[in-house]
């Protein structure tokens, strides 16, 4: 009976220990392991943050209304626009300065400043 107590200690810690490691997969040695929030109590933690801060950018392109909203097509690619209600200017070239970011395979621009080419 004292061996038994003593082996099914020993397989709970080992279980314990397994549980522990798995739960640090996808790291190597402790390298790049971010610090974030208890999982599950909906705070956020460093792994919901971008890598880096989006700089503003200027992109110049011609503005168009799509079902997703409306859209900044330029010679790098079609922006979904954010940050203002740009309705009024579709069908216009114009010049957006803003931050750029991808989101669920969409490029979006969050719009800083719009100027319309002359």
């Amino acid at each position: 009976m004292k061996h038994a107590k003593m082996i099914l200690a020993f397989i709970m810690v080992a279980a314990l220990l397994g549980l522990w490691a798995c739960s640090d997969q996808g790291t190597t040695g402790g390298q790049g392991q971010k610090p974030s929030a208890a999982k599950g109590t909906g705070m956020p933690s460093a792994d919901d943050t971008p890598a880096e801060k989006a700089e503003a950018v200027e992109i110049s392109g011609v503005l168009e209304q799509s079902p997703a909203g409306i859209m900044l097509n330029s010679e790098s690619g079609k922006y979904l626009v954010s940050g203002q209600d740009l309705t009024e200017m579709v069908g216009k070239t114009v010049t957006i300065k803003g931050a750029v970011e991808e989101t669920g395979g969409q490029m979006k621009i969050a719009v800083e400043t719009v100027t319309a080419a002359q």
